[in-house]
């Protein structure tokens, strides 16, 4: 995704905000986790936006 494409950032970014809102960002994380873990310890980061 190129930053450039603000009306797509801006959906990718409305997407995972409903994620988080609604849980499944969190269900998917436990599910898979980046680092091997079983994501028991893991939350997202705090979304942080320019505009």
């Amino acid at each position: 995704m190129r930053p450039r494409q603000i009306d797509f950032v801006r959906f990718v970014n409305g997407v995972l905000e409903q994620m988080r809102h609604d849980g499944s960002l969190l269900k998917l994380e436990r599910k898979w986790p980046e680092d091997g873990s079983d994501g028991a310890l893991f939350a997202p980061p705090p979304a942080e936006y320019r505009d």
